[in-house]
């Protein structure tokens, strides 16, 4: 019989739905999310049943699910699917010690949260630091940049630090094939991102100055690494 403790998982849920909408109501913040991912790109993609937006409006809202994910990914941060469970596991491990010692021990047995866990780790395997850097590059202003890039990369490190200590093993020997398997894959990703970060600037720099006609065929490369990098990924959103 597993010992399931009655407020822990309540107190987890709570925690980083607090630490992540507090991201994601900052006022600059989706001015950074509007360039430090290839959502405009998406947008201008030519499938998919319904728009990215349901409105048309410019806000997080509006924004629906898949293409929120599928940006997040391109540029390999990944949020949506870490983001905030690293402060909720320090609070536990700090304020109810020995809540933190049972999940501990409930993750070896219990499958649902076995199950939740693992998909954090999964996703933290397939965010990239380095590349989130490349693309916090271009963000114009330079201290909004600063300013989320390392509230994003504080709250992974601690996310990091706290997976290992639950699971007791670095990520990469909890996934051992899957890490393998992307070892593979890796430096072709890393080409690829650098070349759609090139890319990036260049139509965003056309489209601004309304030449139209280049820009349109820059597009069209930019949509090809689009396609490149799910398909390196495995995944879109």
């Amino acid at each position: 019989m597993i010992k399931i403790h009655e407020n822990y998982m309540n107190d987890l849920s709570e925690k980083s739905k607090a630490v992540y909408r507090e991201l994601m109501t900052d006022p600059d913040f989706m001015e950074f999310y509007s360039y430090v991912t290839p959502i405009d790109v998406i947008e201008n993609s030519r499938h998919g049943s319904r728009p990215s937006r349901r409105t048309g409006k410019r806000s997080l809202g509006d924004l629906r699910a898949i293409p929120w994910v599928f940006s997040w990914n391109q540029s390999r941060f990944y949020l949506p699917g870490w983001y905030g469970i690293g402060s909720a596991l320090e609070e536990l491990r700090s304020n109810h010690p020995e809540s933190f010692a049972l999940l501990k021990t409930e993750v070896k047995d219990w499958n649902f949260l076995y199950y939740v866990m693992s998909n954090v780790v999964l996703n933290l395997v397939y965010a990239d630091p380095e590349i989130m850097k490349l693309y916090a590059t271009l963000v114009p202003n330079a201290k909004l940049s600063e300013k989320f890039l390392n509230r994003i990369l504080n709250e992974y490190n601690k996310t990091i630090q706290l997976m290992e200590e639950i699971f007791d093993s670095k990520l990469g020997v909890k996934k051992p094939q899957l890490l393998e398997s992307f070892q593979y894959r890796k430096n072709g990703l890393v080409l690829l991102h650098n070349e759609q970060v090139k890319l990036l600037k260049k139509w965003r720099d056309l489209s601004a100055n309304e030449n139209n006609t280049e820009a349109e065929t820059v597009l069209m490369n930019l949509l090809l690494t689009v396609n490149a990098i799910a398909s390196g990924l495995k995944t879109t959103g």
